[in-house]
């Protein structure tokens, strides 16, 4: 586990940082403490006010934030877990007493915590911040009983067990799992919070050349995904969907790299970056032209790697890469203005149509009938329908199904105001009625229920067979949400609704006309 601390701050932005976070839905708020109001009552700009409030007892201290990140190595450790352990270490490092705040984040492959609080307390004392980073780091291993000769051990020997060529990538490897590493003469020395831990005599490493058709392989891979990404992006990208690492080196106060290295973990093998692709290959500014063409390759490879793909997969994996899809089909770079492309209207109707197949058969359907029934609500072929069996649940339901309607029938004012408050809606095709419970995705026919609702004025239902194809063309282009399947079965009961009373209307006309005539 690694505890960063960032450089004091005279304003609060790290609260800004993570309450944008958390707006967009990549963080959580987990703890609000020492603020004399009710955390569930106050918003960004009131913990900010507070803060600064008790900044201003001690006008001397101009670093008035103290901001600092506990992160574990993957999911590791869960929000609970890594919530007490930053309480924990908020109290070890003098901030107990202090209004701090704690964000929970899992926007990167590390699970994570921000802590942020004031450097001054609440009596206008500025709180010791000597060898701050060398305590943070004890402090974390003491909360955790780490055992840190144990644990030079093991880093040294998982590192141990890579192909790698330099000592130089040796020491790559043992810095990710993060030790300070230094190099004198024959030795090369790990320390942790200011201490010497482990030694490795330079003579004692086994030299072992990485495989060379996988870096043929990687090679291909960081060509094909290069184009149209920035070289920070090119790294996310590697590290999320192939399990690699590029470790840029740069120097103190420069923000190009002058190197990199790149770490397979899926072989275990450590490779000089310059050997797969150019330095200057990897860093070079991206144009439109060339972002365009990436977004559709990764929308192509991911349509190809799975013609059944929804409209819900597509754009989550497209995020994975950077890329918001809209519900008109627009991509465009997350955070951006504009849009790079705009998706095949045919394939967007594919993806909708995929995610309507997908809620369909969210529902426990056991025939043809009612296959035809789900099928037609959702505009989808009853042969993309999956029909199962009668299962033990199904045969409760039944029962509870049966006992309910009866109830709502016999003792019920307005028996179909009572069914739409529980979810519950009735359809009809050919001569059979059934009841759909919306909420848990069943559908059983009235004669299952022993209810005879044909001529009942009582109940209403729906007759499936008087769908109209263009209306429910017309729904899909105009909603979205109904084109996926969400809500849908509301909006073509009122199709059928509006079809049904059109036809009515009509009808009555006709009637008039007829008797005018005689």
């Amino acid at each position: 586990m690694i505890v960063k601390i960032f450089k004091a701050a005279k304003s609060f932005a790290g609260v800004n940082y993570n309450e944008r976070k958390n707006e967009n839905g990549k963080s959580e708020l987990l703890v609000a403490e020492n603020f004399s109001i009710a955390p569930d009552r106050l918003k960004k700009s009131d913990y900010i006010a507070y803060m600064e409030n008790v900044c201003n007892t001690n006008k001397r201290v101009k670093g008035r934030q103290f901001h600092a990140t506990i992160s574990c190595k993957g999911r590791e450790y869960s929000v609970e877990q890594l919530k007490d352990i930053a309480v924990q270490f908020v109290k070890k490092m003098g901030y107990g007493e202090n209004p701090y705040l704690i964000y929970f984040h899992s926007d990167t492959p590390n699970n994570h915590v921000h802590i942020v609080s004031t450097r001054v307390d609440k009596q206008g004392n500025k709180v010791n911040d000597k060898m701050e980073r060398v305590r943070a780091q004890a402090a974390i291993n003491e909360i955790l009983n780490v055992d840190l000769e144990r644990k030079a051990d093991k880093d040294i020997q998982e590192a141990k067990a890579y192909s790698f060529t330099t000592a130089g990538q040796l020491r790559v490897l043992l810095e990710r799992q993060g030790w300070k590493v230094s190099v004198k003469g024959d030795e090369m020395k790990l320390s942790r919070c200011g201490k010497n831990i482990s030694t490795i005599p330079l003579s004692s490493l086994e030299f072992k050349e990485p495989d060379e058709g996988r870096r043929k392989q990687i090679a291909a891979i960081m060509k094909k995904y290069k184009a149209g990404l920035s070289h920070q992006e090119l790294q996310a990208l590697l590290r999320s969907k192939f399990g690699m690492e590029l470790v840029f080196h740069q120097g103190k106060g420069h923000s190009v790299p002058y190197g990199y290295t790149v770490v397979d973990n899926k072989t275990k093998s450590v490779y000089k970056g310059g050997d797969i692709m150019s330095l200057k290959e990897l860093i070079q500014p991206v144009v439109d032209k060339d972002k365009a063409q990436h977004c559709n390759t990764v929308a192509n490879a991911i349509l190809n790697k799975n013609p059944k793909c929804t409209f819900e997969d597509f754009k989550a994996e497209m995020a994975e890469y950077g890329y918001k899809v809209g519900y008109d089909g627009r991509v465009s770079v997350k955070g951006s203005k504009g849009y790079l492309i705009s998706m095949n209207s045919d394939v967007i109707k594919n993806l909708r149509y995929n995610s309507r197949v997908k809620v369909a058969n969210s529902f426990n359907v056991i025939n043809k009938d009612e296959a035809g029934i789900i099928g037609k609500l959702y505009n989808i072929s009853p042969d993309d329908m999956n029909i199962g069996k009668a299962d033990e649940r199904r045969l409760q339901n039944v029962g509870l199904y049966e006992d309910m309607m009866k109830s709502y029938i016999l003792n019920g004012k307005d028996v179909n105001d009572t069914l739409a408050e529980n979810g519950f809606v009735f359809v009809k095709s050919g001569n059979e009625v059934y009841l759909i419970d919306k909420k848990e995705k069943t559908i059983v026919s009235a004669q299952e229920l022993n209810l005879k609702l044909q001529g009942s004025e009582a109940v209403r239902y729906y007759p499936v067979d008087r769908l109209d194809s263009m209306a429910m063309g017309d729904m899909m282009n105009r909603d979205p949400d109904a084109a996926r399947g969400f809500g849908i079965i509301d909006l073509v009961c009122g199709i059928i609704d509006q079809n049904y009373n059109v036809r009515q209307d009509g009808g009555q006309k006709r009637k008039k006309r007829k008797n005018v005539q005689q």
